[in-house]
């Protein structure tokens, strides 16, 4: 059913080989030392995905549990769908290895590599090839991110769905409770009723709201993995384990692989070491083999390692810079872009920690909810607690639920943003031997 090149899987392996060493990188290639690519990937990579169940259960905030598998993840009407289960790291590869960007610029690269016999050692070519690797890795690692976010979003949107689903049940069966006892006269209740309709009301506008953000995190994660609108109408449900949230990333490791792996700054690094009468047209070239890139969906310009290049490059006073000047612009270019990714990832980091406090709050918040309504459960137990009281405890308990769902998809979608920018997803590697079949 699905088919995989040797380039593709190339790519899906190192991405999974990288993340399984952790911070150690795998078979990350050194900076600098970027293996010839094979050339361009043709076609979608893809991989069988299991079929699982929608979410029908909620992890439990004070023991951190894994939901078992759940009805239709907007938990609105209509028939069953299929669900395939889906975890982060293959979630990234997938997305790595069908980035459309990343394929336009390894086509371009793969054409100017097949030019070389003809030119014998082009230093002007062989700078061209690595500018362009490096920006071909971005793309990469751009792409698998932002697949990451879609997949903790639409984790975060399934769970709240299930939050949903289970407070109108409550807010049903109260409504049912408060209508027997109006009709048979027992209290003068009107005012709770009103505000029990109003509080269903407002929860199947949520409900409608969140089945269309669930849906269209859908559509997008599913078009960024690559999977063929053919295959079907099914649901990615994200295999998420929030048992053990982990300590937050440590910042100067994260700033070390961060100005160690950065695409950017690696095409910098070769503009600074490589520049020279020979090679200087080169930068030029780079930006123009890539300029129709810039109207490419979710790119308002270059990105930033041609940015980088493109400043370094030009001034306003010069038609054309001397290798010379152009290299000393693009020292001070480097060291400038060097400063602002260590700032950048610091602020990453403790947006992480500070995530981790925020559920830890959540945590204890619903702790006490939790409390308050076993207390009142065995109370009513004894008859001593009407079943009004107790329903909106559950309310309260399940809300406090929701928020620490939503806190913990946030520290989620925070790491990623630590992941991008110590580009975890740009793993120049060498294609294994034998290549992987399925």
């Amino acid at each position: 059913m699905f088919r995989m090149n040797q380039t593709g899987v190339a790519v899906v392996a190192c991405l999974l080989s990288g993340l399984a060493a952790g911070p150690a990188r795998g078979m990350i290639g050194l900076p600098g030392h970027r293996p010839p690519s094979p050339g361009p990937t043709s076609g979608r990579v893809s991989v069988a995905l299991p079929e699982v169940t929608a979410v029908d259960s909620l992890p439990d905030p004070g023991r951190v549990a894994v939901p078992s598998p759940p009805p239709s993840p907007d938990g609105g009407p209509g028939p069953p769908r299929f669900h395939r289960g889906l975890d982060a790291g293959t979630c990234a590869g997938l997305a790595a290895a069908n980035s459309e960007e990343a394929a336009v610029i390894d086509a371009r690269r793969a054409a100017i590599m097949a030019e070389l016999p003809r030119h014998g050692d082009d230093p002007s070519r062989q700078m061209l090839i690595k500018g362009l690797g490096h920006e071909a890795d971005e793309a990469r690692n751009q792409d698998a991110c932002k697949a990451l976010v879609l997949f903790h979003r639409l984790a975060q949107a399934q769970l709240q769905g299930e939050v949903l689903r289970r407070s109108r049940a409550e807010v049903a069966g109260s409504l049912k409770a408060a209508k027997d006892q109006l009709d048979r006269g027992l209290f003068s209740g009107q005012s709770l009723y009103d505000v029990l309709r109003l509080r269903q009301s407002d929860l199947v506008g949520k409900q409608v709201e969140l089945a269309g953000s669930a849906e269209r995190a859908n559509l997008a994660l599913r078009g960024l993995i690559g999977v063929d609108p053919s295959e079907g109408d099914w649901v990615v449900r994200p295999v998420v384990d929030w048992e053990d949230l982990g300590a937050a990333p440590d910042a100067p490791e994260s700033v070390a692989l961060a100005l160690a792996h950065a695409p950017q700054l690696l095409m910098l690094r070769t503009v600074v070491a490589e520049v020279d009468r020979s090679t200087q047209s080169a930068v030029e070239q780079l930006l123009a083999a890539v300029s129709p890139l810039a109207g490419s969906p979710g790119r308002a310009g270059p990105s930033p390692g041609l940015a980088a290049v493109m400043q370094a490059l030009k001034h306003p006073k010069e038609r054309r810079a001397s290798a010379e000047n152009l290299r000393a612009r693009a020292r001070q270019t480097l060291a400038w872009r060097e400063r602002s990714t260590e700032a950048d990832v610091r602020s990453a980091v403790l947006n992480v920690e500070t995530g981790l406090r925020e559920v830890a709050v959540a945590r204890d918040a619903h702790a006490f909810r939790a409390e308050e309504l076993d207390r009142l459960l065995k109370t009513s137990d004894r008859g001593l607690t009407p079943g009004l009281e107790v329903a909106t405890a559950r309310l309260e308990t399940l809300k406090a639920q929701g928020r620490w769902v939503d806190l913990v998809a946030e520290v989620a979608v925070r790491r990623v943003e630590v992941d991008r920018l110590t580009a975890r997803y740009a793993l120049p590697c060498v294609p294994p031997s034998p290549p992987i079949t399925r």
